[in-house]
């Protein structure tokens, strides 16, 4: 495309042409927030995971039992392994 200065362009072409390229800005913009808020949602969902297993991992180390852990058949130690295992997979 030839260069603005050396082209002769009506007022009204140029006008065009502004308005253009910020409907694009605005464009490229809203697509970045719309990112934004996706991977806000993910970041909750992740954290919302991760307080989860946590408090689970703090029963079982307090020896609490939980509807879960009574019909397991793996230790305590296992079971710890088994949520650390999964806090550690969820936060990478």
């Amino acid at each position: 495309m030839a260069s603005l200065k050396n082209m002769h362009i009506s007022g009204f072409d140029l006008l065009l042409l502004n308005i253009k390229q910020e409907v694009n800005d605005v464009m490229a913009i809203q697509d970045a927030l719309e990112q934004k808020v996706v991977y806000e949602r993910l970041r909750e969902n992740i954290q919302g995971k991760q307080r989860v297993l946590q408090l689970e991992l703090s029963r079982i180390l307090a020896g609490k039992k939980s509807l879960r852990s009574i019909f397991t058949k793996s230790s305590k130690e296992q079971q710890t392994q088994d949520i650390e295992a999964k806090i550690h997979q969820v936060s990478d």
